[in-house]
């Protein structure tokens, strides 16, 4: 069973818990993925875009792919980022 966080961070990545079996409880504002929607939803997340019923229900999830190449795009950046301070070596150690 997965669970799904509704709301989701500022970069549109959901949290998400996934366990073999039934949650006891379900936290306010996270809601279960039908059985029907748990491939789409597994392979997609976080990077999700829901439906949700009036009553809370998860009812269609797709996959967000404004809010993954976003986040690739910056994690990109940020490693780019990180390998140029230290040199464009591996580890930052000098090669040699």
């Amino acid at each position: 069973m997965t669970i799904i966080r509704l709301e989701a961070f500022a970069n549109g990545a959901h949290a998400n818990q996934t366990k073999a079996g039934a949650f006891r409880r379900i936290p306010a504002g996270w809601a279960a993925v039908p059985a029907e929607l748990e491939e789409t939803a597994a392979d997609a997340l976080p990077w999700v875009s829901l439906t949700v019923s009036e009553d809370g229900k998860i009812t269609g999830v797709t996959e967000n792919t404004e809010a993954k190449a976003a986040w690739e795009a910056a994690e990109a950046a940020r490693i780019a980022a990180e390998e140029a301070a230290a040199g464009g070596t591996e580890g930052g150690a000098a090669n040699g």
